[in-house]
């Protein structure tokens, strides 16, 4: 009891200090922008009235209540130093200056000073330390020096983190998402990515998530797919190529470009659950821990020539050699961490059976084939129906890479290639939509040297990677062997709608909401996107006890609600035997500060037009307003990357003082943008803005921010209510 106790108040403090680091690094991202302004305000002889980081509240009471209006306060000369209650800027106060117009006539009498003139009437004329007093060029250092801080501060904060060495995500390719554009241009587990795009240079520290991701993101979305993006690759043997690869277009609305390619697992277990428990991986003997390195299998031993600096293997020969060996029982050679030192044990590993609901679907047509594979030179086209295999039927789609991994003898395939009405061939999934087509056969001699590892993601599809061919799966039933969906009127030809997880007992439940969340607990309507191969792929990481409930229309046009167990498939296996692997990282050191300085010159300035891209992006209607993060967000996004790290948090923080810089620069009035903009205009004019037009502009850019904030807000809530 005592050591739970003690387990908890370390998470506590670790939580504290995540959110302190979060709240330091925020607040000095705003503190040095509001310090640019100070800083260059004095030194034109400007009076500094306020300098805070956050909003301060005029006096205020809740039920009568008084409640506080800032955090903190103290006068320090002329100037009043504080932190407000709202986080969410910062302001520096200057005699007369003030973003609210409704005080715009008040602040304008407070610069009105009497002075004496030659003829000894007294007059009143500008404060000689106040805004309006001060040149156009004066007011231009001012208000730019803002941004010119955060651009300072983004080359610092990364500059450190590079120093200080960084883990990332390399580019480096643990998989390939069947007739992905990845997948159908050969690329294979451990090629690495290089480059996106041919301008700039080869970076072998292309970051997976920060930088790969993003960029093809932004490339795909800015033509919306149809144009070819120029990928550099350098393959496993060392050689490299150029290629042009049209992305896919995938999720919600077809709005996320990817190439179809997954980031390296190590063979490291994870050190907060290792494995699933229920799956094969539970019964190993003897049982794994958090932390396991597994070096070798089988009396085989994994190269050590691609191990990071911590000595962590990526898991590409494990997950091929596991997929070569589904039916079999593995002894694995591992490395564990021990009081006495690291020690090597082997650990034996039980086959883990592929799982399912008595329901077969049907293979759809070939969605893709892979360059130069066998499936290409014997001449299957996307859009054929592979009707029969060596004379049988296909047969399941979910086993039908296993059932011819091994298998190098010709394969005979009979295909049914469909027509449209201009006797071209059609690309349907569904025969039924063609007019006319014709039966070949064709003999494919499979390529023994590749493996094909299932991936059961969004929008999936299977592979045989030997014969280098994706199909579509249809999520009509060909076959039915559950007694209780035939009872229910389950037949072939039914039309599989919808899918739900329960559980049978509300202690199964409780597991699965552990091992799980909560997500595990919605029902999937069926689309091109949450298909019948994602979920195949759900149900086998389902704990025990919890059913799928099945919602489908019968050849009848009856529609059919049957739970149905989950069972093993008998004399199937699949390659996934519970281990939870950790994603496989590599470490980025500047090796002197000048090199460090360069990084983070190199890492801001590609922030920057990552940000200019999304705001031409957002302008341009091609870019949902969805995809924009609010505090909570953001604050969130700043909490994963601190508890990652004084350098993960740098970086996030050179995001968000690029972020910063960049949209305080937008021509909006009450932004720095928007005085800049009234200044040029004064500088052409040779005479101010008028106050009232100054004040009118400045109301509207004021509506827009809040109605942003309240968006972007909104956006938060939905994001948040997806985890609860």
């Amino acid at each position: 009891m005592d050591g739970m106790l003690i387990f908890a108040d370390w998470v506590n403090l670790a939580l504290l200090a995540t959110i302190a680091k979060v709240v330091i690094g925020i607040g000095l991202v705003i503190f040095v922008h509001e310090l640019g302004h100070f800083l260059a305000a004095k030194a034109v002889g400007v009076k500094c009235e306020r300098f805070y980081v956050g909003f301060d509240l005029p006096r205020w009471s809740l039920f009568g209540i008084p409640m506080p209006s800032r955090i903190a306060r103290f006068q320090w000369g002329e100037t009043e130093y504080g932190i407000g209650i709202i986080p969410l800027g910062g302001y520096v106060k200057m005699l007369g200056q003030d973003d609210n117009p409704t005080r715009a006539e008040q602040e304008a009498q407070r610069t009105r000073v009497e002075t004496v003139g030659p003829d000894g009437t007294v007059q009143l004329a500008l404060d000689p330390r106040s805004y309006p007093a001060k040149s156009v060029p004066a007011r231009m250092l001012i208000i730019s020096a803002g941004i010119l801080m955060n651009l300072v501060f983004a080359v610092l904060f990364a500059a450190w983190a590079y120093r200080l060495g960084i883990w990332y995500l390399p580019s480096e390719i643990g998989n390939t998402l069947p007739g992905d554009p990845g997948w159908v241009a050969g690329w294979q587990p451990g090629d690495t990515i290089l480059q996106v795009g041919k301008e700039g240079r080869p970076n072998p520290h292309l970051r997976f998530d920060k930088d790969l991701r993003y960029q093809v993101f932004l490339r795909g979305i800015s033509s919306n797919g149809r144009e070819p993006i120029d990928v550099l690759v350098r393959h496993r043997d060392g050689h490299e190529k150029w290629y042009s690869i049209v992305p896919r277009m995938r999720g919600e609305r077809g709005r996320l470009a990817t190439l179809g390619i997954s980031s390296t697992h190590a063979t490291t277990l994870a050190r907060s659950r290792p494995t699933l428990d229920y799956l094969a991986a539970g019964r190993a003997t003897p049982p794994l821990e958090p932390g396991d390195r597994i070096v070798g299998v089988d009396g085989q031993m994994f190269s050590e020539k691609s191990a990071n600096s911590r000595g962590e293997l990526p898991a590409y020969e494990l997950l091929q050699y596991l997929a070569t060996h589904r039916d079999r029982e593995v002894e694995l050679l591992v490395e564990r961490s021990t009081t006495n030192g690291v020690e090597r044990l082997p650990v034996r590993l039980p086959p883990q059976p592929m799982r399912g609901v008595g329901l077969q679907m049907t293979l759809g047509a070939v969605a893709a084939v892979q360059a130069d594979s066998p499936a290409a030179r014997a001449g299957l086209q996307p859009g054929d129906l592979v009707r029969s295999i060596n004379g049988q039927p296909v047969g399941d789609p979910m086993t039908l890479a296993e059932r011819f991994e091994n298998l190098s003898a010709p394969v005979r395939l009979r295909v049914l290639r469909p027509k449209n009405s201009d006797g071209e061939v059609s690309s349907s999934p569904d025969a039924s939509e063609s007019h006319s087509s014709d039966e070949i056969d064709l003999v494919i001699r499979p390529d023994t040297s590749k493996v094909t590892i299932p991936i059961y993601t969004e929008g999936g599809r299977v592979a045989v990677n030997q014969w280098g061919v994706a199909f579509e799966v249809l999520p009509t039933v060909s076959s039915v062997t559950d007694p209780k969906a035939i009872e229910a009127g389950l037949d072939v030809g039914s039309r599989v709608q919808a899918v739900r997880p329960v559980a049978a007992s509300p202690e199964a439940h409780q597991r699965a909401l552990e091992w799980l969340a909560a997500e595990y607990d919605t029902q999937i309507t069926l689309s091109d996107e949450l298909n019948w191969v994602y979920v195949h792929g759900m149900i086998q990481q389902l704990p025990p006890d919890i059913h799928l409930q099945v919602t489908a229309e019968n050849s009848n046009g009856k529609l059919v609600t049957v739970v149905l167990p989950v069972r093993d498939l008998p004399g199937v296996y699949a390659v996934d035997r519970g281990l939870v692997l950790k994603a496989f990282e590599r470490l980025h050191r500047a090796g002197s500060w000048w090199e460090a300085a360069q990084l983070g010159w190199r890492e801001t300035w590609e922030r920057l037009g990552e940000v200019a891209a999304v705001l031409r992006l957002l302008v341009q209607g091609r870019l949902a307003m969805d995809n924009l993060a609010g505090p909570v967000r953001i604050a969130a996004f700043a909490g994963q990357e601190a508890a990652k790290g004084w350098p993960a948090l740098l970086m996030f923080l050179t995001l968000l003082s690029a972020n910063l810089a960049l949209l305080n620069a937008l021509p909006i009035p009450v932004l720095d943008g928007g005085h800049m903009m009234f200044l040029v205009a004064e500088a052409v004019l040779r005479r101010p803005v008028p106050e009232k037009w100054q004040g009118i502009l400045s109301l509207l850019g004021f509506a827009c921010l809040l109605a942003l904030l309240v968006y972007v807000s909104t956006n938060d809530v939905r994001w948040l209510f997806r985890w609860f």
